[in-house]
């Protein structure tokens, strides 16, 4: 079973296996009274369970987030669509690792005693636009938007069978009827709703999306009985300062109205976190249990994961591997689900973005600059878009006098020569060329050369480490990219980079 695999990669410990034979805590109350022997196998047992529990519950730190805790989940409500707007370095923390070239809307929506109802309006054919469906872990399963070629109209969202409804299996469209375009059978009672709304330019465009996510309408309708009880603030609330409290606190408040998919999955990990403490939807801490090496142990296997679910491009690039991006095989793969819930919650899948990263910790030092070499325009859809994006080492916008966090397709990029890459810069427009071009990223204090400022990304000031995100959404191909590779310059960086071996 895939999930024995995971855990016992995940946990680094033979007494894990004893976790598993263990079915209820009437045998562990057994073993403790066998003496000494069974108090250490069961202190073991408990470490071992409660770093799977934060593993599998870390993810929820995000959902969290997502909604700026209780307070915001109180102003947000539920069922109710929310533009975002435009993201600036102000309102990044709404989404984890921005694209600036989409406005954003979310919600956060409840199934526990109703169904939802999303009206998509009509678009133009070659605009991106996502609404994306996630469980409370960012598990994508459901995806309606331009690149699937979804009809517009109504959908009807719903808890699946699973939950003794009506509805198919989880995350699938029924049959359309006359009254919906599809039906859409959620695994969760708790959902995050993400649409993405593709920006063409920052100035008119604003006010054509925000008319389009006016008509975007979320409405309830009651069609079956309530299953559980509502989410509310309170959920959110009064959540401990310790990190690895808090994810067992928001585990044990959330678990039974989002469990596993997979019935014998659930089962197994409502006895995990039971081993763990966590029963009644309240976390109890058990005895000489030490939280802060069982979150230690279980955040270094998540970031030992890297390498097990990254693959290498050319060039030093790295890209997620493409059945656990956004997609964690129905929530059984734990520790991708926590490595892209630390890095990129809320993750497109790979059929609607590419998230292009490179290989090594990027870092610069206060006289050094970064050149980012491209083949040519890089290949998307009609529907599609790129941009290189800067951010710091919390994947949030990194500050900086111009407000300039991203370069794309979108952008004033030149070639070396100053003719534009795309549209018309300074009364020249773009030809059909597809030549090389490069950015500059350079410490925000230092002013970009003349003939660089189209083409100048700021890191921070001064130097250090930040996150560098190339993405495409709806993209085709992102092989062409020749490297990054810092180059000490003085008065002007180099006119061309080395570049990574291919």
């Amino acid at each position: 079973m895939l999930f024995l695999s995971l855990a016992l990669s995940l946990l680094l410990s033979n007494a894990f296996a004893r976790t598993i034979k263990l079915s209820s805590r009437s045998e562990l109350l057994q073993d403790l009274a066998k003496g000494a022997e069974a108090l250490q196998d069961f202190a073991d047992e408990t470490f071992d369970a409660t770093v799977f529990a934060l593993t599998y519950g870390l993810p929820l730190l995000g959902f969290v987030k997502e909604f700026n805790g209780a307070q915001g989940l109180a102003v947000l409500g539920t069922n109710k669509l929310h533009t975002v707007g435009q993201i600036s370095a102000s309102t990044a923390s709404t989404v984890v690792a921005p694209n600036f070239d989409t406005i954003y809307a979310i919600a956060a929506l409840d199934l526990a005693a109703q169904d939802v109802v999303i009206t998509l309006p009509p678009i133009e054919p070659d605009r991106f636009y996502l609404f994306a469906f996630y469980d409370p872990f960012g598990d994508v399963f459901t995806n309606l938007g331009s690149v699937d070629g979804n009809a517009t109209g109504r959908y009807l969202l719903r808890p699946s069978s699973r939950w003794n409804t009506t509805a198919s299996a989880a995350g699938a469209f029924a049959n359309s009827s006359t009254e919906y375009q599809g039906y859409i059978d959620s695994p969760t009672l708790d959902v995050t709703l993400l649409v993405r709304i593709e920006l063409k330019n920052n100035s008119t465009d604003v006010a054509y999306v925000d008319k389009y996510l006016d008509q975007a309408n979320l409405t309830t309708t009651n069609q079956h009985p309530a299953i559980a009880s509502p989410l509310t603030p309170n959920d959110f609330a009064g959540l401990s300062n310790s990190t690895a409290l808090s994810i067992l606190q928001l585990t044990a408040r959330l678990h039974e109205r989002n469990p596993p998919e997979s019935p014998v999955f659930n089962g197994i990990v409502s006895m995990l976190l039971e081993r763990a403490g966590i029963f009644n939807s309240s976390y109890y801490e058990p005895p000489n249990v030490n939280l802060t090496l069982a979150l230690e142990t279980a955040s270094t296997a998540v970031n030992a994961s890297a390498a097990q679910f990254t693959r290498p491009l050319s060039n030093g690039w790295t890209v997620f591997d493409s059945p656990i991006q956004g997609s964690f095989q129905n929530g059984e793969n734990i520790l991708a689900r926590a490595l892209i819930a630390e890095t990129t919650y809320l993750a497109n899948t790979a059929d609607q973005a590419l998230y292009i990263e490179p290989g090594t910790p990027t870092t610069l030092e206060a006289d050094q600059a970064y050149l980012l070499t491209f083949f040519g325009k890089p290949p998307v859809q009609s529907d599609g878009f790129w941009s290189v994006t800067m951010y710091g080492p919390d994947r949030y916008p990194i500050p900086n006098p111009l407000d300039i966090f991203s370069l794309g397709d979108r952008s004033n990029i030149t070639y070396p020569d100053g003719t534009p890459v795309y549209g018309k810069v300074g009364g020249v427009n773009a030809t059909s060329a597809d030549e090389e071009f490069q950015i500059l990223i350079q410490p925000a204090d230092k002013a970009p050369p003349a003939n660089w400022t189209s083409n100048w990304l700021p890191a921070p000031a001064g130097g250090g480490n930040f996150d560098l995100i190339c993405m495409f959404l709806a993209g085709l191909v992102c092989l062409f990219m020749k490297g990054v590779k810092a180059n000490p310059y003085s008065t002007s960086p180099p006119l061309r980079s080395d570049v990574l071996s291919s």
